[in-house]
């Protein structure tokens, strides 16, 4: 199998133990440079997480794979960037959902309300990740805001089960479009245009 890593070619046999000798190997060598993976590509497939599995459970067919190593500062301008733009995208879906919420909510409002939960575990996620690439007041900051999405979470859950649906889409419009605002500006700060 052909192995692509950013400009450099190698060839590897399709057997497990030559592609863990050269996993291995590469492993060793990015972590030496600082440098990490930020996806993985076999014929055409990308994946962004578990490269390792990835790789092993379709070495057997795989002809290609690429494999694209950048720098930390890289990986957090990019998760900064993609983080950005995910949150742009809320305030008209939250001022969408709390109408709902004001009006007669339907089961479409609950799929929106559970799809808003995903996107705020991604965000949170994501500034975790992000954690790991600051420096100590932009962890402590992100800290803040990590706490803040749980927190937020937290009494939307508690409006839900109280069925106050008036309170719900009161933080939605309100107090999640201000934590937004909060987290676009402290990402802002750490990144380079």
């Amino acid at each position: 199998m052909k192995i692509n890593v950013n400009d450099r070619s190698y060839s590897v046999e399709n057997r497990f133990d030559k592609f863990d000798e050269f996993w291995n190997q590469l492993v060793q060598e990015i972590a030496q440079k600082e440098l990490i993976i930020a996806e993985v590509n076999i014929d055409g497939t990308v994946v962004y997480d578990n490269f390792y599995n990835f790789i092993k459970e379709n070495m057997q067919s795989a002809t290609t794979v690429s494999i694209q190593i950048i720098t930390r500062s890289e990986a957090c301008q990019q998760l900064i960037k993609s983080v950005n733009i995910y949150l742009d995208n809320f305030p008209p879906y939250l001022e969408d959902l709390a109408n709902d919420l004001y009006g007669n909510p339907t089961t479409a409002t609950w799929n929106k309300f559970n799809q808003l939960l995903d996107g705020i575990e991604w965000v949170v996620n994501a500034l975790n990740s992000l954690s790991k690439y600051l420096d100590n007041a932009a962890i402590y900051s992100l800290t803040d805001l990590r706490k803040g999405y749980v927190n937020l979470t937290a009494s939307m859950l508690d409006a839900f089960n109280n069925k106050d649906y008036f309170q719900l889409g009161d933080l939605l419009q309100y107090d999640f479009i201000d934590k937004i605002e909060i987290t676009q500006e402290t990402l802002n700060k750490y990144y380079k245009m």
